[in-house]
């Protein structure tokens, strides 16, 4: 490549957003997945295992914490989603029989389910339409100004951050998934989870008017 094409390539890069990505299907026997670790009071075995493609947690009886987390570069992030589809079989108490969190030290996001309403922590408890112990489907999304959540595309909630069961948010970045009760014991099945989110990378400030006249020279030098 020539310098005045290099130079028009650099130009065109700058400004380009990093993407992290996980999606886990669970397709292997292997436990936890690549990439995660266990938190729970009983045996990994005895809470988590693979059947038929899909996860299964049994703490039904044990009065046990038992969930997967994922500590990842995932901190200041400006755009990010979560997704997964939960079928719920049978739980003891609330509140919650199963939750997902995305944690930085910029928010702390808890969704603790429950058949019939989501656990928000400090900005409440949020009902939606239970369909019975069939497949659910749990989407969050967000930015830096606040965020969303929908059930089965239903919006259920749409505002701001706020501290909850966790406060103290990680400086590193997790995303956390299971039964992190301690008490409120469950039988659940996942299909998936996914979670994706996104960081600008700040245009160099001489990549303003300086960027286009590279651009404009690596074009029209191209044109001789």
């Amino acid at each position: 490549m020539s310098p005045k094409y290099a130079v028009f390539a650099l130009a065109l890069s700058a400004g380009a957003t990093q993407v992290y990505s996980i999606d886990e299907h669970f397709t292997g026997p292997s436990l936890p997945p690549p990439g995660w670790y266990y938190v729970g009071s009983i045996p990994q075995s005895a809470a988590f295992y693979t059947c038929c493609s899909v996860l299964q947690l049994y703490t039904m009886g044990t009065n046990a914490g038992a969930y997967y987390q994922r500590d990842d570069d995932l901190d200041q992030r400006d755009r990010w989603s979560l997704q997964t589809m939960i079928q719920i079989l049978d739980v003891e108490t609330s509140p919650w029989a199963t939750f997902f969190s995305v944690r930085n030290s910029q928010f702390s996001v808890d969704v603790g389910i429950y058949p019939g309403y989501v656990d928000l922590g400090a900005v409440g408890s949020h009902a939606f339409p239970w369909r019975g112990p069939i497949w659910h489907t749990y989407f969050a999304t967000g930015d830096r100004a606040g965020w969303r959540l929908y059930v089965n595309g239903d919006l259920i909630y749409n505002g701001g951050y706020a501290a909850s069961y966790n406060p103290t948010p990680q400086p590193h970045g997790s995303v956390l998934f299971g039964d992190g009760t301690g008490g409120a014991d469950a039988y659940w099945q996942m299909d998936y989870f996914r979670y994706n989110s996104e960081l600008d990378t700040p245009e160099p400030a001489w990549m303003g008017a300086t960027g286009l006249l590279l651009i404009a020279a690596g074009y029209f030098g191209r044109k001789r």
